[in-house]
C-alpha cells in the first residue's frame, strides 16, 4: 500500500494546477493518468508533439508546457499509463500500471478526470468512417494525421477549433454543418456584455470568421443529420431551408459539445445533479472543489464543463484548500482561523447537493477567485449559445443505435424506458443498455433524453451506478492484487 497526502487522478489542466500547487505546500502527492505523458486532452501530445513549428496549433494549446514543465511537479511521484479501477472507502485508489497491480491510499484525493465528448446517436453514427471531432484532433496532434475531405458537423467551440486546425495543417474539408439553433444567439445575448473584455471571445469570433472566409461550404441551421453507407460511411445527409441534401464523403467528425466524466467521483460517494441547462450529469462542488465528501475535491471539467483556463484555477483553488485543512501553504493560519469550514457554492457553481459551509476568505485565493468568476461569465454565454439541441444529438428514428456495446436501438429501449421512472439503472436491468465494455459511457445521456421524451416532467434522470471495474482488467490483473478491500 502506498500512502500520501493526495491523490491526484488526472494530469490535465485542473490536474497539473492542484499537483504542482500540493507539492509546493510541501505535500506528499501521488499523480495517476492512463496517458503516457502529461496534458489531458486538452493539452494532449504537447511535450512531443511534431507541430511545434507547423503554425498549425494556436498559442492557447503551446501554454500547456508552463502546467506540464511546473517546477514542483519534481516533487511529485507521478504515474502515468495507470489505469484507476476502483476506489474504496478511506480513498483507498486500486489501480494498474503498464499491467502492475498498485493500490494507493491519500488523506485527501482530487479528482481530475475531465470530460469526454457527448455521444450524438443519429442515424449511421456507429459506421466505420464516422467519429468524434475530438478523436480527429487526437490523431492531429499525436500522429500529425488528417482525413482529407472530411465533413464536419455539430455544434460548438471546439468543432471550429478542429476544423481551423485543419485547414491550418493543409487538409481539405468538404464542408461544415452548423446544427446550432438560432433561438440560441437570442438566449445567449443577455450574457455577452460581460464577456466583452475577455479575449477568448474574440479569439473564437476570429476563428469563425477565418472559416467563413475559406472556400469550405459552411452551411447553418441543419437538422435531420445523418450518416449512411453499409460496411461504411459513404454519404451524409441533412435538411436545411425545408429541403434535403445529400453528400457523398468518407469521414464524418461529429460534435455537440462535451459532459463531465462523473463516474470516479460517483464511485467516491459524491452527490450529482442532473444539469436541465447543459443537458448532462454534474458534480455540485464549492469554489475549491470540495465534493459532499469531506476528503474529496472534484476538479476542472469532471464536476462541470468550465473550460481549461477555469481548469486550472480551480485546481490551484482546491490545493489552497487542501494545504489549509492539512495545516500547510499560505491559506493554513486563516484555515483554522476559520474552523478548517468547507465551502457555499458560489459564481455559477451547481446549487443542489453542494457542501453548505463558509469558504475560505485567504488573500492568497481572492486574485483566483476573480479569474474564476471572470472566466466562468464567458462560460455561461457559451452555455447558452452552444446549448445541445436534442434533435440534433438523439434521433427520433427508432432504427437509431443507442447503445452500441449491446447493440440496442431505439425501438428496443422505448417499452423500457416509461417504467423506469428515469432511473437508468432500471433500464440497463431491463434491457442490458449499459452493460458492455464502456459501463455506459456512450449511451447513459442518450438514455436519459429517452426517459425525458418518455415523461417530460422527469428532470432528474438517475445515473448508472458506477462497478468496478472502472476501466476494463483482466482476471489475471485482479488475482495480482493483495490489498484491495
Amino acid at each position: 500500500m502506498i500512502d500520501k497526502d493526495v491523490i491526484v487522478i488526472g494530469a490535465g489542466p485542473a490536474g497539473l494546477a492542484a499537483a504542482d500547487a500540493l507539492a509546493g505546500a510541501g505535500l506528499a502527492v501521488l499523480m495517476l493518468d492512463e496517458q503516457a505523458a502529461a496534458g489531458g486532452q486538452v493539452y494532449r501530445g504537447i511535450d512531443s508533439s511534431r507541430l511545434d513549428a507547423a503554425g498549425v496549433l494556436d498559442q492557447d494549446y503551446w501554454t500547456g508546457r508552463t502546467l506540464t514543465r511546473a517546477p514542483n511537479l519534481a516533487r511529485v511521484e507521478i504515474a502515468y499509463q495507470s489505469k484507476v479501477w476502483h476506489i474504496a472507502e478511506g480513498n483507498q485508489v486500486s489501480y494498474l500500471q503498464a499491467g502492475r497491480a498498485q493500490t494507493a491510499r491519500g488523506k485527501f484525493l482530487v479528482i481530475a478526470t475531465g470530460a469526454r465528448e457527448r455521444p450524438v446517436a443519429i442515424p449511421g453514427w456507429t459506421l466505420p468512417g464516422v467519429m468524434t471531432a475530438g478523436a480527429a484532433q487526437i490523431l492531429l496532434k499525436t500522429a500529425s494525421v488528417t482525413a482529407d475531405d472530411a465533413v464536419f458537423a455539430g455544434s460548438g467551440p471546439l468543432l471550429y477549433l478542429i476544423a481551423a486546425q485543419y485547414l491550418a495543417a493543409g487538409a481539405r474539408i468538404k464542408t461544415i454543418l452548423d446544427t446550432t439553433p438560432g433561438a440560441n444567439y437570442l438566449r445567449a445575448a443577455a450574457s455577452l456584455l460581460p464577456c466583452l473584455g475577455n479575449q477568448q471571445l474574440y479569439k473564437g469570433l476570429g476563428m469563425l470568421a477565418r472559416l467563413m472566409r475559406s472556400e469550405v461550404p459552411f452551411h447553418r441551421g441543419v437538422t435531420g443529420i445523418q450518416a449512411q453507407g453499409t460496411s461504411a460511411l459513404s454519404q451524409v445527409s441533412w435538411t436545411r431551408g425545408g429541403k434535403r441534401h445529400t453528400l457523398d464523403c468518407n469521414a464524418l467528425f461529429l460534435h455537440q459539445g462535451v459532459v463531465p466524466n462523473i463516474e470516479m467521483p460517483l464511485a467516491a460517494g459524491c452527490d450529482w445533479v442532473w444539469s436541465e441547462a447543459r443537458l448532462c450529469w454534474e458534480i455540485p462542488v464549492d469554489v475549491h472543489g470540495a465534493s459532499s465528501v469531506p476528503t474529496v475535491f472534484v476538479v476542472g471539467d469532471g464536476a462541470r464543463i468550465i473550460g481549461a483556463k477555469a481548469a486550472v484555477l480551480s485546481g490551484k483553488l482546491a490545493a489552497s484548500r487542501i494545504a489549509a485543512l492539512a495545516g500547510v501553504g499560505a491559506a493554513a493560519s486563516q484555515g483554522e482561523a476559520q474552523g478548517n469550514s468547507l465551502g457555499n457554492p458560489q459564481n455559477n457553481a451547481p446549487q443542489n447537493n453542494a457542501p453548505q459551509n463558509k469558504p475560505y476568505d485567504t488573500p492568497h485565493d481572492k486574485p483566483l477567485l476573480r479569474l474564476r468568476k471572470r472566466e466562468l461569465r464567458m462560460r455561461q454565454f457559451l452555455d447558452r449559445l452552444y446549448r445541445p439541441d436534442e434533435a440534433s444529438i438523439l434521433s427520433a428514428d427508432p432504427q437509431t443505435v443507442v447503445c452500441r456495446c449491446e447493440n440496442l436501438r431505439i425501438q428496443d429501449l422505448v417499452s423500457t424506458v416509461p417504467d423506469a421512472g428515469a432511473d437508468l439503472n432500471f433500464v440497463k436491468s431491463a434491457s442490458r443498455c449499459g452493460m458492455g465494455p464502456c459501463q455506459g459511457r456512450q449511451c447513459s445521456h442518450s438514455t436519459a433524453l429517452l426517459a425525458r421524451r418518455a415523461d417530460p416532467a422527469q428532470h432528474q434522470p438517475v445515473p448508472l451506478r458506477p462497478r468496478s471495474p472502472l476501466a476494463p482488467l483482466s482476471l489475471q490483473e485482479l488475482a495480482s492484487y493483495k490489498d484491495v478491500s
